[in-house]
């Protein structure tokens, strides 16, 4: 008795479902995913043409994210190589999951992450040299992976990214009455669970501008809520004019729950214009020596 092959086929749609989709995406804050299930589209055509910057996106390539937003991806990663930091696969996917949860977009799962990063890789191929992954046993931490440049002192390391997405004041303009006032800037507030000791590496980087004159400001980290002494630095940022600053930070935390906050106290209206802050954590073997010391937190 002959057989019949039935062909399956994708179920069709029309330009004006396509747009229908978009526009609730757009008006409606419907989640893409959702919007491909309600039209029957593609998830992956509806990706590709809410990130239509991508002329020269092969098909079936999930971008995620703008080709501009990846741009500034891939700034994150050369200065996190700059910074004399190994760069593989796990932490760039690390760095990105902060920035596609910061950009508010959670409706991505992690084989979405791991399909983007190939697509990532393709569209980047010339500027993105990394490091291989070497593969540890199961962690409850995302993004745990050796250093394989390092030598057998360190077991792990795991590497965030926080900056500021808008120009932060850090006194209400209308509301300053002159007097010495600290501020946390919540862009840039990092929080870390860990059952280890952990060397926290923190850089900051970034631009501010004084609205009055002969202002002074201080930056610095805080640990869950205390100062460590000696850790200010002063800047003086020049009115009408941008002043760059940085900060680096060295402390190792006993394991628990962490929450690093970078804060600002100024003697008059600041607004920073930019911010980056560079997290490094490294997890050392337990039968190593390394002379660093517990930062008391009691």
């Amino acid at each position: 008795m002959p057989r019949k092959y039935i062909r399956t086929t994708q179920a069709k749609y029309s330009n004006e479902d396509l747009m229908k989709a978009l526009n609730a995406i757009e008006h409606e804050k419907v989640l893409a995913i959702l919007a491909a299930k309600r039209f029957r589209i593609p998830s992956l055509t509806i990706y590709n043409r809410l990130a239509d910057r991508f002329t020269d996106t092969g098909r079936g390539v999930q971008t995620i994210l703008s080709k501009e937003e990846e741009s500034f991806l891939i700034h994150v990663i050369h200065n996190f190589q700059e910074w004399q930091q190994p760069m593989t696969p796990s932490a760039v996917k690390s760095i990105a999951k902060d920035y596609i949860i910061k950009l508010g977009r959670n409706d991505y799962m992690d084989s979405s992450l791991k399909q983007w990063f190939y697509g990532l890789m393709m569209r980047w191929k010339n500027e993105l040299k990394l490091t291989k992954d070497i593969k540890l046993e199961k962690s409850d931490v995302d993004a745990a992976m050796i250093d394989s440049s390092s030598n057998t002192f360190i077991d792990a390391q795991y590497f965030h990214y926080r900056s500021i997405l808008k120009p932060y004041y850090t006194v209400d303009p209308y509301g300053f009455n002159g007097t010495i006032e600290y501020f946390k800037i919540p862009d840039l507030q990092f929080t870390f669970n860990h059952s280890t000791p952990l060397l926290y590496e923190l850089q900051f980087q970034g631009s501010c501008s004084s609205l009055i004159k002969n202002a002074q400001t201080l930056i610095q980290f805080r640990y869950d809520n205390r100062w460590v002494t000696n850790s200010l630095e002063l800047w003086s940022p020049i009115e009408g004019f941008l002043t760059l600053c940085h900060k680096y930070a060295r402390v190792y935390l006993p394991a628990g729950f962490h929450t690093i906050d970078f804060e600002v106290r100024t003697t008059g209206r600041i607004i920073i214009y930019f911010g980056e802050l560079y997290i490094k954590l490294t997890q050392f073997n337990p039968n190593s020596q390394t002379n660093l010391q517990l930062l008391d937190l009691k």
